[in-house]
């Protein structure tokens, strides 16, 4: 008897090469992009419009990018991307939380 492929399993390999925080962002947005006015207030930008002002000026501190060259298309930014970063600032505030406890208790 022929086993029916299960969707999911046929894409287990494609997922496994995302770490969890990327998995967990894919899932949360749908895509494994983001455009950038979705998530512009995670940058302390108060609305899309500062954001995209700072992408054009390069400076976030992130890639972002386009799949048309057009003023009207909307900014992307891989959740890769955006993972990497949330990980890279969990691991900064964990070394600042570090070094504050290091300096009460000495």
């Amino acid at each position: 008897m022929k086993r029916q492929t299960n969707i999911a399993d046929s894409n287990r390999p494609a997922l496994q090469q995302y770490n969890s925080t990327a998995l967990m962002l894919m899932l949360q947005y749908g895509s494994p992009t983001v455009e950038l006015r979705t998530i512009c207030h995670l940058f302390g930008f108060k609305d899309e419009y500062e954001a995209n002002r700072a992408a054009s000026e390069g400076r976030l501190p992130i890639t972002v990018s386009k799949l048309r060259d057009s003023q009207k298309s909307p900014y992307l930014i891989h959740v890769e991307d955006l993972a990497t970063f949330i990980e890279q600032q969990r691991q900064r505030g964990a070394e600042e939380q570090a070094s504050w406890t290091k300096r009460r208790s000495a």
